[in-house]
């Protein structure tokens, strides 16, 4: 406290007080404000109250390795995108990169004494921050800069993760569960973006995801064959359904459990996940020797409602624009396609009960328990809402 100033206007203080903070009651003009300062000190009760703590960013509790990739790079993208930038495509492409050289450190090595499967899961749990950063990437993409030249970089991207499908090339025993834990992100990955574009009405570069072919050089996962379709992707994860039997949860599809519950912490709803699951079915199975098993739909119980696409499909004006990724010319055909593929019982089955296609019903209701609980089969009709 200073109750005097020298001719000079200074504080005679010592030099090494100089550089204090000090209530000024030497002033008149400001006395009373300098005296409330005084005794608010003496009493601890200060003019401005520092806030309380806000709530731990959740980066913070975040164990080391858990994200991959590099993300000064991932905001940079995100900011370019959104701006226009012409850099923003290189930027796409930086980020995409840094991620898919890093997928190696995700690679399991089995523990003595403990249990794959649960390695496989601490795995993919692991991931979840990074899925979250490139959905929100891929999410801006689709939303500001659908350009073919981004596109390719999220196919390219696409790409480099299906190397780690295989073991690398001084392997020499494997088996393909090994890879469980890769082929798992990345096919969430792949049908996340896929409904990413879905949702944005980007139907054409979602039909162009879908349908260009991958090169994998020689890759023993696929036959060393250069070139593979995107149903790849959708592996089976034996180690999954040796969890399934192990811990006897008796779920139709721990795969499925997986996509439905990862949803909550993403910005993609599960009934989008589940309707480019269908559409992918679509595709492929109109493509001879080719398959994709739809795994979220046993989720889509027989009360189900039409799923947003499908029900739209019923303006001829919504569907034109659609039809560039269902691959029919019109609704008409692609009904008569549905019927004889029922009539064929060429339809995907799950333990005793067939994907019954045809039925010319529309659903009510919304129901997100797995169809067999309910011992019903699951009507794509009714997600269609033909």
């Amino acid at each position: 406290m200073i109750a005097e100033k020298d001719a000079e206007g200074r504080s005679p203080v010592p030099a090494y007080y100089r550089s204090r903070i000090y209530i000024d009651l030497s002033d008149a003009g400001r006395f009373e404000e300098e005296y409330e300062r005084l005794v608010r000190w003496v009493y601890d009760q200060p003019l401005y109250v520092k806030p309380p703590r806000g709530k731990k960013p959740a980066f913070l509790s975040e164990t080391p390795g858990a994200r991959v990739g590099n993300r000064p790079a991932m905001k940079r993208a995100l900011e370019q995108l959104r701006d226009g930038k012409p850099t923003a495509s290189a930027s796409l492409e930086d980020y995409l990169s840094s991620v898919a050289a890093d997928f190696e450190g995700l690679r399991i090595t089995k523990e003595h004494g403990a249990e794959f499967d649960d390695q496989v899961i601490q795995s993919i749990e692991s991931f979840l921050p990074t899925r979250d950063d490139l959905l929100a990437v891929i999410q801006t993409v689709a939303r500001y800069q659908t350009s073919d030249e981004n596109l390719q970089k999220i196919h390219r991207f696409f790409e480099e993760l299906l190397k780690y499908y295989a073991p690398p090339p001084t392997v020499m025993q494997w088996t393909d569960t090994d890879f469980d834990n890769f082929v798992f992100i990345t096919y969430e990955l792949f049908l996340h973006t896929v409904a990413i574009f879905i949702d944005a009405e980007r139907f054409g570069q979602a039909q162009s995801l879908i349908a260009t072919d991958f090169y994998v050089g020689q890759n023993r996962r696929f036959g060393n064959e250069s070139m593979v379709a995107s149903n790849v992707i959708d592996g089976q994860l034996k180690s999954l359904e040796w969890r399934n039997s192990r811990l006897k949860l008796r779920r139709e599809s721990v795969q499925a459990d997986l996509l439905r519950e990862r949803c909550k912490s993403a910005a993609i709803r599960f009934e989008s996940l589940a309707q480019a699951d269908i559409v992918l079915y679509l595709h492929f199975k109109r493509r001879p020797d080719s398959w994709w098993y739809p795994q979220t739909a046993v989720y889509l119980g027989m009360s189900y409602a039409a799923l947003p696409v499908f029900a739209r499909a019923n303006s001829k004006k919504y569907f034109d624009r659609l039809r560039v990724l269902l691959g029919f010319d019109t609704a008409d055909q692609m009904r008569e396609w549905v019927r004889e593929m029922e009539s064929g019982n060429a339809l995907p089955k799950s333990g005793f009960d067939r994907l019954p296609l045809g039925r010319q019903a529309r659903c009510r209701g919304l129901s997100m328990q797995p169809y067999r609980q309910h011992h019903s089969t699951l009507p794509l009709d009714r997600c269609c809402g033909w």
